[in-house]
């Protein structure tokens, strides 16, 4: 099945570390959340199925989390920030990525499929 990338924020750390979030839609309406991370020392990116109702939950301020098994992702919504937090299950190493709302938001709604669900 052919996926559509929805939305991807990409956030470059010091010393040469980047994230990224990304949502991909599909046409049977599930979404993939992509949550990855690059830098000198490795590369990993991991793939974590969820529904529109999902990231509008969060948006309106309710947590979502979602296992596989490299690990958890947890996504809630702290003031006027989207904030994604990866554990690997491995060593229970990971990272953050904290994304405006707004922009968050505006992206999902100038998405080519638009996000019905989003106030």
């Amino acid at each position: 099945m052919l996926g559509e990338l929805l939305v991807s924020f990409y956030q470059r750390e010091h010393a040469g570390a980047s994230r990224w979030l990304e949502i991909w839609a599909y046409p049977d309406s599930t979404l993939n959340l992509v949550i990855a991370s690059d830098s000198t020392e490795e590369s990993e990116e991991h793939s974590f199925p969820c529904a529109p109702h999902h990231i509008t939950n969060v948006l309106n301020g309710f947590d979502f989390q979602t296992s596989g098994p490299s690990g958890f992702v947890m996504l809630q919504r702290q003031g006027d920030a989207l904030v994604a937090e990866f554990q690997r299950r491995t060593d229970e190493r990971g990272w953050t990525q904290s994304i405006p709302v707004e922009d968050f938001r505006d992206s999902l709604m100038r998405s080519s499929r638009g996000f019905p669900y989003v106030l």
